[in-house]
């Protein structure tokens, strides 16, 4: 039995890789793909729309980003990070009502005091 969770342990991480490279290889094709909005921004600098479709993509690769990040690691922060940037994205580009724009703020503040919590030291007294 034990012989057995080894071995699916070992395809988990397996099949991990496997989807980190296919979201590594997804990211560069994003990247790429981020001159047609940025251009479309700069031809019509004026209307916010280019530049928050634009800004939409940019988060979009990041975010991807930091999932890479998170899949390559195993630490509650990079878990965390991800997490940041999805809420930063939804308070930044949707338009939202007052009370969801407080709610996201307030995940936002939770998460860094989690953050905080989690990355402090013990103080071990001798």
């Amino acid at each position: 039995m034990e012989k057995i969770k080894n071995q699916l342990n070992h395809l988990s991480h397996i099949l991990e890789f496997i989807v980190a490279i296919i979201v590594l290889l997804s990211i560069l094709v994003s990247i790429f793909h981020l001159y047609e909005p940025f251009m479309e921004f700069v031809m019509h600098g004026q209307e916010g729309e280019y530049f928050i479709e634009f800004l939409t993509s940019v988060f979009n690769v990041v975010i991807g980003i930091e999932f890479l990040r998170m899949l390559c690691t195993t630490d509650i922060n990079t878990v965390l990070e991800v997490i940041i940037f999805v809420l930063a994205r939804h308070l930044i580009i949707y338009e939202l009502s007052a009370l969801d724009s407080l709610l996201t703020v307030f995940g936002i503040v939770i998460i860094f005091l989690v953050k905080k919590y989690y990355n402090q030291k013990p103080d071990i007294e001798s």
